[in-house]
C-alpha cells in the first residue's frame, strides 16, 4: 500500500511538473518577438532554472537545469545574457505591450519604492548604501521601485515594471529616485495607456514629479507631507 501510494504521489507531481513547464513555455512564447533564438532558449531555461531551485544564485539555477555540459559552462551561457545591458529593455517593452489590454484595465498605478539589504555583502556587483526601513541605519544593498497596476472593482493586481538600482559606480551617474519614477511613468505611458492614475504615497510630492505630471496632463494622486 505504502508503494502504491508513492508511486500516486510520483506520477502526480509528474503530471504537475509537466503541466507548470507546458504552460510556462506557453507564456513564454509572447516574449520571442525581439529575441534571438539563443535569448529566446534563455529567457526559458532561466526562468524554469528559477522554479525549480527557489534561488537567485546563478550557480544553483545552473545545477537546477541538469544540463548534458558542465555547470561551469552552463553558467557561463547564463551569465553572457544576464550581462547584456538591453535585454531587460526589450522584454519589458515586450511584457507592457503584450498585456496591454489586460494592463490597460487597472484603474490605478501603484508606485512604491523599497529597498534590499545586503548588510553583509561587499563585494556584490552595484552594491549601493541604503537605508533599513526596519532599523534606521545605514547599510549595503539596492533601491528597488515598483509599479502595480490595480483594479478595483475585480480586485485584480498586475505587476507592471520593477526596477533594481543603486547609486554606485555601475549605475548611471545621474540616476535619481525622481528618474526613475517618471521613467517608468513615461514607458507605461508609451506602451500601455495615459488615462490611468498614479498613485504615490510618501516621497511623492516632490516639485519635479508633479511639475512633470502637470506637463503630461497625467492624473495623480499624491500623499503630501
Amino acid at each position: 500500500l505504502i508503494v502504491s501510494t508513492k508511486h500516486k504521489i510520483g506520477g502526480k507531481m509528474k503530471d504537475i511538473t509537466r503541466n507548470i513547464q507546458v504552460k510556462f513555455n506557453q507564456y513564454n512564447m509572447k516574449y520571442q518577438e525581439k529575441l534571438t533564438r539563443p535569448e529566446q532558449k534563455f529567457l526559458r531555461k532561466f526562468g524554469y532554472g528559477l522554479f525549480r531551485s527557489g534561488q537567485v544564485h546563478i550557480t544553483r539555477i545552473a545545477s537546477s537545469l541538469e544540463e548534458d555540459i558542465s555547470r561551469k559552462k552552463t553558467c557561463e551561457r547564463l551569465t553572457r545574457h544576464l550581462q547584456k545591458e538591453d535585454l531587460g529593455d526589450r522584454i519589458l517593452d515586450m511584457h507592457l505591450t503584450k498585456n496591454r489590454r489586460v494592463f490597460s484595465r487597472s484603474r490605478y498605478l501603484i508606485i512604491d519604492g523599497s529597498d534590499i539589504n545586503k548588510p553583509h555583502a561587499t563585494t556584490m556587483e552595484g552594491i549601493g548604501r541604503v537605508h533599513d526601513g526596519s532599523t534606521g541605519e545605514i547599510v549595503n544593498g539596492y533601491w528597488l521601485m515598483n509599479m502595480i497596476g490595480v483594479e478595483p472593482k475585480n480586485e485584480c493586481i498586475h505587476m507592471l515594471n520593477s526596477r533594481l538600482y543603486s547609486f554606485s559606480k555601475y549605475e548611471d551617474p545621474e540616476i535619481s529616485e525622481n528618474k526613475v519614477i517618471l521613467g517608468m511613468t513615461a514607458k507605461h505611458r508609451e506602451k500601455v495607456s495615459e488615462d490611468q492614475i498614479v498613485v504615490i504615497d510618501r516621497g511623492g510630492d516632490r516639485r519635479v514629479l508633479i511639475e512633470q505630471f502637470l506637463a503630461w496632463n497625467q492624473q495623480f494622486i499624491i500623499r503630501q507631507t
